[in-house]
């Protein structure tokens, strides 16, 4: 007997000349293909998931560590620390010592790699181990295995090489590990999700080490061309822009122990020429000297021209959309004082009215909020109601263990409103619920997410006239309000929860008729309200 398949297993049925389809595919068929396809989804034995191990968590904190290691001191390294002396050899071991260290953690990290499940282009985990290799080397591989080589190691194990520039050159290649910071990316896309700051914070502290950064980099450029330019590594560069602060009272004096020579020294003032390029205010106390140095200059200058206009364009668009809301609520409140000041309002009165607005700001953007969760899928929109619900409408008794879709459109049906202090709140056919502030009715106090006139679905005018309340804002209190309209509506919208909501209806106009002490006439629930 033949079967067909279906679903996302099934495929075309091919016709062949006279039009006749071809005998289908046999579920056999069908699965093994499906298995194939989802082969690359089957974890290897040897294989690490990054999202669910709490080692790998923890080395990526440590990768974090010697990428900020890299950027900032490898380049320094190689501009300003030169084996001119002993004494500043063994000054700087440290740095050596920690350099070597940074290299065993980006080598380690690469034979890592062959074994961390990756996401694809959909966002797919793949977990086969040979596609995760596959992957790697040909992706990513190289550049982390050049970036990865102890360049500065090599330097000392052949310290018979005589050739300046060739010391230079391997001096040079150590920047190589800079190339490790192109992969910090995927770092960012690994923990993204876990970050609750906006894109318009993110990319203002983006701007700012941008800035930071290049300004570092410039400087030990500017710092590394200025010992290129020395005969050899032993000797100081006299014909460089360093030279014109060798040996000036000015600099190279006891009493501000200042030494051109001291690469600490020798990076102030790299710094402090790459901020005043970049920032385009060219005190000019720092000079270039040679032709090298000159087109140095001119290359920084236009670069940093650039930089500088990009980043302060950049900051200017994104601090004037960071928070839309925020501007939006300023020209509201900009219309409404001009309103008042064109209408010559009582002082107090236009007083009273600003001060509203002051405090309605955080009410307008939460009342946003509902439409926002509607462009969430069906199960985090589920996942968002049950948090919403146990802070909103847990309060209230016939909303607790409901299904999640009519919890749902019981918060957007809900509508938010501002009250001013001892300002009487005449919603008595209304759902009532405080989100914010203190509400006084019937001799009781209600605070943040407790609820009142939780009969408001009762149809018979003489029973809620005999309960009617009188509540009053005690101080600014924030609303959350459902008409029995609304929820007419949506309890028609779902049938299963109607006789739950019957029975609680029954029960509060049982209630109300013992408070009137009638229990002569049976309390009536029209069939059709609900």
């Amino acid at each position: 007997m033949e079967s067909i398949c279906v679903g996302a297993f099934a495929s075309p049925t091919p016709k062949g000349d006279d039009d006749m389809p071809f005998s289908p595919r046999s579920e056999i068929e069908c699965a093994t293909e499906a298995a194939k396809s989802m082969a690359h989804t089957e974890a290897g034995n040897y294989t690490v998931a990054p999202d669910k191990s709490r080692a790998v968590q923890n080395w990526d904190v440590a990768i974090c560590v010697a990428l900020i290691y890299t950027a900032l001191v490898t380049p320094a390294e190689v501009g300003f620390i030169h084996d001119r002396n002993k004494k500043t050899i063994q000054y700087y071991w440290a740095f050596f010592a920690c350099t070597q260290v940074v290299n065993l953690v980006f080598i380690f990290d690469v034979g890592l790699q062959f074994f961390l499940h990756y996401q694809d282009a959909q966002g797919t985990w793949i977990r086969n181990h040979r596609r995760i290799i596959k992957h790697y080397l040909y992706g990513s591989f190289c550049i982390d295995f050049v970036s990865s080589i102890p360049y500065g190691a090599l330097t000392l194990a052949f310290p018979a090489v005589g050739n300046a520039q060739a010391l230079r050159l391997l001096r040079l290649l150590r920047l190589a590990k800079l190339l490790r910071i192109i992969r910090s990316s995927r770092l960012v896309n690994r923990y993204r999700a876990d970050m609750s700051v906006s894109y318009g914070v993110v990319q203002l502290v983006g701007f700012v080490l941008l800035a930071v950064l290049f300004c570092h980099w410039m400087a030990c450029v500017w710092g590394f061309l200025g010992h290129f330019q020395a005969p050899n590594e032993r000797d100081f560069p006299h014909n460089s822009w360093m030279g014109a602060f060798e040996g000036s009272d000015e600099w190279n004096n006891t009493k501000y122990k200042w030494n051109i020579r001291n690469p600490k020294h020798q990076y102030v003032i790299a710094l402090y020429f790459s901020i005043m390029t970049l920032t385009t205010v060219g005190y000019g106390d720092v000079l270039a000297t040679t032709i090298p140095e000159y087109a140095l200059m001119i290359i920084i200058m236009f670069v940093g021209g650039f930089m500088w206009a990009y980043i302060i364009g950049a900051v200017c668009a994104v601090t004037a959309t960071l928070d839309i809301k925020k501007i939006e609520h300023q020209q509201l409140y900009d219309q409404i004082n001009s309103m008042l000041v064109d209408m010559s309002i009582d002082r107090s009165t236009a007083a009273r009215v600003r001060s509203f607005m002051f405090q309605s700001e955080e009410m307008e953007r939460r009342d946003a909020y509902s439409e926002l969760v509607e462009f969430l899928s069906p199960e985090l929109q589920g996942l968002m109601c049950d948090e919403i619900s146990a802070r909103t409408l847990g309060k209230v008794l016939y909303f607790r263990s409901r299904t999640n879709r009519f919890r749902f459109a019981i918060y957007k049906a809900l509508t938010r409103r501002l009250y001013v202090p001892q300002e009487l709140i005449h919603e008595d056919r209304l759902l009532i619920i405080a989100n914010q502030g203190v509400v006084g009715s019937d001799g009781r106090i209600y605070t943040r997410g407790m609820a009142l006139n939780t009969d408001f679905f009762l149809q018979c005018d003489e029973i809620r006239e005999a309960g009617t309340l009188i509540t009053r804002a005690l101080n600014y209190v924030e609303l959350e309000l459902l008409s029995r309209r609304d929820f007419s509506l949506i309890v028609r919208q779902f049938p299963a929860e109607r006789p739950y909501i019957t029975a609680f209806r029954f029960f509060y106009a049982l209630r109300r008729r013992v408070a009137r002490g009638d229990l002569l006439e049976a309390p009536s629930v029209s069939s059709g309200e609900t």
